[in-house]
């Protein structure tokens, strides 16, 4: 990983874990309504970042409810870490703007 230092290199395969569990207990309660968690922003800043993950969910229906309950599910597990949890629906993040998320063949949309 050119240009990085040790510390956010750590920190980053520290956070795999936590991003593995995120989905996986997510995944019980959602099963495939889950696509992905999707890290981004990670160790931008050295190991003083904190970290956007991307929750991101096949439909958009009730996606508001949805992040409260994520939130919920969830709050234990990232209480005391620098992660922030997104919600966003599949169709919003592949009609997104931002290079969050780039699908193997596709175009991304910047």
């Amino acid at each position: 990983m050119e240009g990085c230092d040790s510390n956010s290199v750590g920190a980053r395969s520290g956070l795999l874990p936590v991003l593995a569990e995120i989905k996986r207990r997510l995944e019980n309660v959602y099963g495939d309504k889950v696509v992905d968690v999707i890290p981004y922003g990670v160790g931008l800043f050295g190991g003083l970042s904190s970290v956007d993950a991307a929750v991101v969910l096949k439909e958009e229906k009730e996606l508001k409810r949805d992040e409260k309950r994520i939130r919920k599910i969830l709050k234990e597990l990232i209480k005391g870490k620098a992660i922030n949890i997104h919600v966003i629906s599949q169709d919003k993040l592949e009609h997104a703007k931002w290079p969050l998320y780039i699908q193997k063949g596709k175009t991304p949309n910047y």
